[in-house]
C-alpha cells in the first residue's frame, strides 16, 4: 500500500464517522447514486455497515484514481459544509499524524514487534501481519500502523506514538523522532517569524529564503503569510513613528514596492 493510498483509507475511516444519513447526498455528489440505493435493500437498518460497504465499493469502482480532493470536493458539491469543516481539520491534525507515521516507518525496521506491545496490539492480530507478509517487513509496518490508526480513530497522535517508542526503551528511534519533531517545528517556526533585518534605515525581507519556505507547507500556508504580513506592516509602523520618511514624502511601504531590492533612505524628522 503507498503512502497516498494509506493516508486516502485513514482519511475515509474518518469520514465515515461523520457522514451518516448524508451518504446517500454525498454518493450523488459523487455520481454513486446507484450504489447506495442497491446498498439501502441490502442493509436497511444498519447503516454504519451500509457506508462501510459504500465506500469499499466506491474505491473498487474508482480503480487508483480515488483521492482525498475528490471527497473533499463531493462533500461541498452535496452542501455537506459542517462534514467538509470537520474533515478539512482532521485532516490538519490527523495527516501531520500520518507525516509522523512515514517517518517513523522508515526508522522502526524490526522493532515493530517491540513497538506493536508497548501500544497493546493484540499478539494474534500482530502475527496475522507476518503471516500475511513473510518477507516483507515494510509491508508489515504499512499494515501494522493502518490496523493502530483504525483502533484509535481520531485519538491517534504523536504523543501516543512516542510515549509508546519510550516505553518499548527504542531510545535510538526517540532520538531520531525528536530531531524530525524539532525540525518540523523550525519549517512552521521560519514561517511564522521569518528573519528580518536593518540595512541603513531601511528595513528588508529575505523574500528568496521565505518563498522557498513557503512552498512545500500544506493549505495552512495561506494563514500564515498573512502571519509574516502582519510583522511586515508592524516593522513599517515603527518607522513611520519615529517620524521617518522617504524624501518625497511617499509611504515606505510603496518605495520598496517599486523597488524590493533597493535600500530606502530616509531623513530625520528631528
Amino acid at each position: 500500500m503507498t503512502t497516498a493510498c494509506h493516508e486516502l483509507h485513514g482519511f475515509v475511516r474518518q469520514l465515515s464517522r461523520h457522514i451518516g444519513c448524508d451518504i446517500k447526498r454525498l454518493a450523488r455528489a459523487l455520481n454513486a447514486e446507484s450504489t447506495v440505493v442497491e446498498l439501502e435493500r441490502q442493509y436497511p437498518r444498519d447503516l454504519k455497515e451500509l457506508i462501510r460497504q459504500f465506500f469499499e465499493k466506491w474505491l473498487k469502482m474508482e480503480e487508483g484514481h480515488a483521492s482525498i480532493d475528490q471527497l473533499m470536493h463531493g462533500l461541498k458539491a452535496a452542501e455537506l459544509f459542517e462534514t467538509f469543516t470537520k474533515m478539512e481539520a482532521f485532516m490538519q491534525e490527523g495527516i501531520s499524524c500520518n507525516v509522523f507515521i512515514r517517518e517513523l516507518s522508515k526508522h522502526i525496521g524490526s522493532d515493530l514487534k517491540k513497538l506493536a506491545r508497548a501500544l497493546d496490539i493484540d499478539k494474534t492480530e500482530f502475527d496475522a501481519i507476518e503471516y500475511r507478509d513473510p518477507r516483507d517487513l515494510k509491508e508489515q509496518i504499512v499494515q501494522f500502523f493502518r490496523i493502530w490508526e483504525e483502533r484509535e480513530g481520531s485519538k491517534a497522535s504523536i504523543e501516543t506514538l512516542m510515549a509508546a517508542l519510550k516505553k518499548a526503551e527504542l531510545s535510538e528511534v526517540v532520538d531520531k523522532m525528536e530531531i524530525f519533531l524539532k525540525q518540523e517545528k523550525a519549517k512552521e517556526k521560519a514561517v511564522l517569524c521569518p528573519r528580518v533585518f536593518v540595512e541603513g534605515d531601511a528595513t528588508e525581507m529575505k523574500s528568496a529564503e521565505l518563498t522557498h519556505t513557503l512552498q512545500p507547507l500544506h493549505k495552512s500556508s495561506v494563514l500564515k503569510t498573512e502571519s509574516f504580513r502582519m510583522i511586515r506592516d508592524d516593522h513599517e509602523s515603527r518607522y513611520l513613528q519615529r517620524g521617518r520618511c522617504n524624501s518625497d514624502g511617499t509611504n515606505l511601504r510603496n518605495a520598496r514596492t517599486r523597488n524590493p531590492q533597493s535600500n530606502v533612505r530616509c531623513n530625520s524628522s528631528s
